[in-house]
């Protein structure tokens, strides 16, 4: 009985092997942690006004982590959502269209985020 040669390597129809599944655990992983983190600083800036709220954003600290929290919860659903058309379309074009999608709405999502956060935190 042969073994197919993509199965022993770990690549599956992408060809990503395991890279796709471990980043998607590891982010899922991190997200733990960040969203409680990110509850107590909802719960913190909760009945605040907008100075209170630009002035606990204005930390560093928590400038950070809110960029953090962007970046990898951007991540974890880009690597989600381009799961969807690898598993589903049958057609290439479709495929490919999507993908192309999925990755520039993370990008623009993402972006509006930073920006947002960035404004506020050098007190635009």
């Amino acid at each position: 009985m042969k073994t197919s040669t993509k199965i022993i390597r770990g690549l599956g129809e992408t060809h990503h092997g395991t890279e796709h599944h471990w980043m998607i655990r590891l982010t899922a992983f991190a997200l733990v942690f960040l969203t409680i983190g990110f509850v107590i600083f909802v719960m913190a800036a909760a009945g605040s006004d907008y100075e209170q709220a630009r002035a606990l954003v204005g930390h560093p600290l928590v400038a950070i982590f809110l960029l953090l929290v962007i970046a990898v919860s951007g991540y974890h659903a880009y690597l989600g959502a381009i799961t969807i058309p690898e598993d589903y379309f049958q057609n290439q074009l479709y495929r490919t269209l999507s993908k192309i999608l999925n990755s520039f709405a993370a990008i623009v999502v993402c972006a509006a985020l930073f920006f947002a956060v960035l404004k506020v935190a050098f007190g635009g």
